[in-house]
């Protein structure tokens, strides 16, 4: 399984050791993790930072708080998570996990080796067109938005970056680049919030969720940065954003995918 360079899961565990020695492992064979055990400051990184799997180590008597754990990211996001038992676990724990959200379920015993494939079987089952794609390594071949020949301006999916017209990246976060990503296929078009929510935070858009509005601001101010064109990204009362283009009256843009 080949994944871009940015790429990581994220391995969150109450044993900082285990869960610092299961990531190490699974980076040292290809599939670069990264060791948290801070559930809250972890939960609040998660719409700019989501990674592409979570792997919850859990010990017996902690598995409320596990499944809290995965509930609350279940609201925020549609990451796939696995939850491993690191102590023996009943029945009704896994069927309870399950139905909380949890994408799969390793009981107590597995191998780090059973861990791995397991890690690798949930990312190719999930790896969707629209959320999973642009992590798969692929040729870039150029490609033009509604036809426009190519410029300066470039969007990457394939590298999550736009590039300036002096070749330097924006340095986007990925809510940013989420966002900036739908609106520029429907340049032109206003994207409703609930659209834009779904894309970018895996979540229905509810009328006092300002969520959208916040990532479109600081995108609005990056992208002004380099752009002759001040309503770069538009609010559509009523409806939500539309992206106008860098310059106007004419505007080209290139995708490369």
């Amino acid at each position: 399984m080949n994944l871009c360079p940015d790429f990581h899961i994220i391995v969150f565990a109450a044993d900082r050791d285990g869960g610092a020695e299961m990531a190490r492992y699974l980076t040292a064979n290809g599939v670069p993790a990264r060791f948290r055990d801070n559930s809250s400051e972890f939960l609040s990184q998660m719409p700019d930072a989501a990674p592409g799997l979570i792997l919850v180590q859990s010990e017996a008597e902690h598995a409320s708080l596990t499944i809290e754990l995965v509930r609350q990211i279940r609201t925020i996001s549609i990451v796939p998570c696995i939850l491993h038992a690191r102590t023996p676990d009943h029945e009704s724990d896994r069927v309870l996990g399950l139905e909380s959200g949890i994408d799969d379920w390793i009981s107590s015993g597995a191998t780090p080796r059973e861990v791995l494939a397991r890690v690798r079987a949930v990312l190719r089952r999930t790896m969707t067109k629209i959320h999973w794609s642009e992590l798969l390594q692929r040729p870039l071949q150029p490609q033009t938005l509604n036809g426009a020949a190519p410029s300066n301006w470039r969007l990457s999916p394939e590298r999550r970056e736009l590039y300036t017209p002096a070749g330097a990246p924006c340095g986007l976060t990925t809510a940013e680049f989420d966002l900036f990503h739908i609106l520029a296929r429907k340049r032109g078009v206003p994207v409703t919030r609930d659209t834009l929510s779904l894309a970018v935070f895996r979540r229905p858009w509810v009328p006092d969720d300002r969520g959208i509005d916040n990532v479109a601001a600081r995108l609005r101010r990056k992208l002004v940065q380099h752009s002759h064109n001040p309503e770069v990204i538009k609010p559509v009362r009523g409806v939500g954003y539309l992206f106008t283009g860098f310059q106007l009256p004419k505007a080209k843009f290139e995708i490369t995918i």
